[in-house]
């Protein structure tokens, strides 16, 4: 009976020095998880060392992107940070753009001109934007027609007054597929000698009816003046994913009673920046085929690019 008894102290003894323990290190996370949350409180400012160029934010700023985002991430409270002995926090980094990328933290918004053309910086920028995963900025970039190349179908713009391309209230129309994953950038569309405005649509369709619309990929208005010459480029607000596979439309409704220029001898089949783009045989309800009538180009960014 003493030995049953002994056996049960011993039990007791062990449960109780292991519930000891474990309420110990509950305590030192609790602390760890107090010390963390106060370095990292919101309105605190933060030192970042970026390749040697210091920069001075706050917690809530370095927040601001959703995941995957990298600054998040680091000052989330759920990771531990280390830091330099002026209290810096060290990241092997190119800094010539980081004040660009904490600038998109701080305000949402990619300072950089609609019409800018230095595509080698927001190219660089981009590579940064990957880096620290910020998804938005990526997107807000790529809304700029960097590695953009043009897939002329048109043969000739036909310009003879009497030749001029009526619309008369009904669609024009064309049907494509792609080879290879693409981004449609922008669209071309006849010039005009007096002018017109258009509803443009951009839409996936049945492979086998062209008539089936799947998804309206994107819908948006333009006015086409005398001064946009023989192709007016439409540029699109954000890239439009195409894949190989689908069936694509592109729709224009011309304003009944105006005229355009008209594209004349069209290719078929068009290669731009490696990418077959295949016209396919459609009579649209406004004369436009595969050989003549509207949109003479398109603009793509191969996918995989630079």
């Amino acid at each position: 009976m003493g030995g049953v008894k002994a056996l049960m102290d011993t039990v007791v003894a062990l449960a109780g020095s292991e519930r000891d323990a474990i309420f110990r290190e509950g305590e030192r996370l609790a602390t760890e998880r107090s010390r963390v949350q106060q370095v990292f409180n919101p309105g605190e400012l933060v030192t970042l060392n970026i390749g040697g160029t210091k920069f001075t934010t706050t917690v809530a700023t370095l927040r601001n992107a959703p995941p995957p985002s990298l600054l998040e991430a680091m000052f989330s409270g759920r990771h531990a940070v280390s830091t330099a002995e002026d209290g810096s926090v060290f990241i092997d980094r190119d800094s010539r753009h980081f004040g660009d990328v904490l600038n998109f933290l701080r305000t949402g918004q990619l300072a950089y001109p609609k019409g800018g053309t230095d595509f080698k910086y927001l190219l660089e920028l981009r590579a940064e934007a990957e880096f620290y995963g910020l998804l938005g900025l990526v997107a807000r970039i790529d809304c700029y027609p960097w590695s953009v190349v043009r897939a002329t179908r048109a043969g000739a713009i036909n310009e003879d007054e009497e030749d001029e391309w009526d619309f008369t209230g009904s669609e024009d129309e064309v049907v494509f597929t792609v080879s290879a994953p693409c981004q449609l950038m922008g669209i071309g569309l006849c010039g005009t000698r007096t002018g017109y405005h258009a509803s443009i649509k951009v839409l996936r369709v049945k492979r086998d009816d062209f008539d089936i619309e799947l998804e309206i990929l994107w819908s948006g208005e333009h006015t086409v003046t005398s001064a946009d010459g023989k192709v007016a480029r439409v540029d699109l607000p954000a890239p439009i994913e195409l894949a190989c596979g689908p069936t694509y439309k592109l729709q224009l409704e011309g304003e009944e009673g105006t005229s355009s220029f008209r594209a004349e001898d069209c290719l078929q089949v068009v290669v731009a920046g490696g990418v077959r783009i295949e016209y396919e045989e459609h009579h649209s309800p406004n004369n436009t085929c595969e050989h003549l009538g509207q949109f003479p180009e398109l603009w793509i960014r191969v996918v995989g690019g630079p």
